[in-house]
């Protein structure tokens, strides 16, 4: 199961698969604690990439977690840019 991190809550994704990216050093806020993505959980609703997850973002660590229609293959293309077959 996922979790958050700090508060432990378990997050359910959709999908049938999930990846999950974590980001060193980074930081999804700014210097007085204001998120800098927007919402922990954000519904995309495309026929692969359904819903994105911020799991963490804690002490230089960013995580997010792509929930995904089917275990497809992917690639990662660039830092920030993840490619997931249909």
């Amino acid at each position: 199961p996922l979790h958050e991190c700090g508060s432990g809550r378990q997050v359910f994704p959709v999908g049938d698969a999930w990846l999950e990216l974590r980001l060193e050093p980074a930081a999804a806020h700014t210097e007085a604690g204001a998120p800098t993505l927007g919402d922990r959980e954000v519904a995309v609703g495309g026929p692969v990439l359904l819903r994105i997850y911020r799991t963490c973002d804690f002490e230089g660590v960013v995580t997010l977690v792509l929930a995904v229609s089917a275990p497809n293959p992917f690639r990662v293309v660039t830092r920030l840019a993840v490619d997931v077959q249909r």
